[in-house]
C-alpha cells in the first residue's frame, strides 16, 4: 500500500509539473520558461563567489579555534564544520535574497527592465521575505559543507583510480541531492512568501500578476486552489499544512534536487580545481 501511494502521488506531481510547463509554454512560448533569468545570471556568480569565500575563511578561523594549524577541513569537529555553515548561509543574503524577489517578479510577468524593478522596490524591498530566506539557505549549508567534507573522505578510496575530480563531483552531487531534498519544505515556504509578496500593492490588494504569479509557482510551491492568504512563513506555513496536508511541503522536491544536485557539484569542482592551481602557481 505504501509503494501503491508513494507512485500515484509521483504520478500526481508528474502530471502537475507537465501541467505548468504546457500552460507557461502555451501563453508566453518556450521562452517562457526562461523568465526571471537575468536575476538569477545576475546574482548567482555573486551568491557563489561569497558562499565559497565564507566557507574557505570559516574552515581557516575554526582550525586557529582548535588550535591545530596543520588540520584539516575534515578533521574539523562537527560543530565546528557545522557552525561554519551557518555563517555561509548567512553570508549569502545580501546575493541572494535580491536575486530571488527580483526572479519572482518577472517570473511572475512583471516585463519590466531590473534595473526599473529595483527603483520601485528600493532597498527595503528587495529584501522582502529575507526571514524565510535564511530558513532555507542557514540549514541548507549547515548540511551541505559538512557532508561534502565528509564525503570526500569516505569516497576517496572507492574511486582511488580515477581523478580527484570525480571525488569531488560525486561527493557534491550527493551532498547537494540530500541538503536541497531535507530543505525543500523551506524553499516552498519561501517561494510562497515572496511571490504573495511580490504581488501585492502597497493598498494590500493583488495586483493582475496574481494569477501568472500563482501559475508559475504551483508545480513547485502551491496547490491551484490554494488561498493565498499569508504572508508571514508562520502563516503560509499553517496554511499550507491546514488546507493542503503535509505533503504539500515536499512538492517539487525532485525537480529541487535535479536543480541544485549537479550545481552545485559542478560549481565545487571548478573553485577547488582552481583553488589548487592558484596555491601551486604560487609554490612554484
Amino acid at each position: 500500500m505504501c509503494l501503491l501511494a508513494h507512485i500515484v502521488l509521483k504520478c500526481v506531481y508528474v502530471c502537475s509539473l507537465a501541467a505548468s510547463i504546457a500552460t507557461i509554454t502555451e501563453e508566453d512560448g518556450v521562452l517562457g520558461l526562461w523568465k526571471g533569468s537575468v536575476p538569477v545570471l545576475l546574482g548567482g556568480a555573486p551568491e557563489s563567489a561569497i558562499q565559497l569565500a565564507a566557507h574557505s575563511y570559516m574552515v581557516a578561523v575554526m582550525v586557529t579555534v582548535v588550535g591545530a594549524p596543520g588540520t584539516l577541513e575534515n578533521e574539523l569537529p562537527i560543530v565546528c564544520q557545522v557552525l561554519a555553515g551557518f555563517v555561509v548561509g548567512l553570508s549569502t543574503l545580501g546575493a541572494t535574497n535580491p536575486m530571488e524577489v527580483l526572479r519572482l517578479k518577472s517570473a511572475g510577468g512583471d516585463t519590466r527592465g531590473v534595473v526599473d524593478q529595483i527603483r520601485e522596490l528600493g532597498l527595503v524591498g528587495l529584501f522582502e521575505g529575507c526571514a524565510a530566506t535564511l530558513l532555507r539557505d542557514l540549514p541548507f549549508a549547515m548540511i551541505y559543507f559538512p557532508l561534502y567534507c565528509r564525503l570526500k573522505v569516505a569516497i576517496g578510496p572507492i574511486f582511488a583510480s580515477h581523478s580527484d575530480t570525480a571525488v569531488l563531483l560525486v561527493s557534491g552531487f550527493i551532498a547537494g541531492a540530500v541538503a536541497s531534498y531535507f530543505t525543500t519544505p523551506f524553499d516552498i515556504i519561501k517561494t510562497r512568501v515572496q511571490s504573495q509578496n511580490s504581488t501585492r500593492e502597497s493598498t494590500g490588494k493583488f495586483r493582475e500578476t496574481e494569477v501568472s504569479s500563482r501559475r508559475i509557482v504551483t508545480a513547485f510551491a502551491i496547490q491551484e486552489d490554494a488561498p493565498l492568504c499569508g504572508v508571514t512563513v508562520a502563516s503560509v506555513a499553517l496554511d499550507m499544512v491546514t488546507n493542503e496536508g503535509w505533503g504539500s511541503l515536499m512538492c517539487g522536491s525532485g525537480v529541487r534536487v535535479m536543480k541544485l544536485a549537479p550545481n552545485m557539484a559542478i560549481t565545487l569542482v571548478l573553485y577547488e580545481t582552481a583553488q589548487s592551481l592558484v596555491q601551486s602557481s604560487i609554490a612554484q
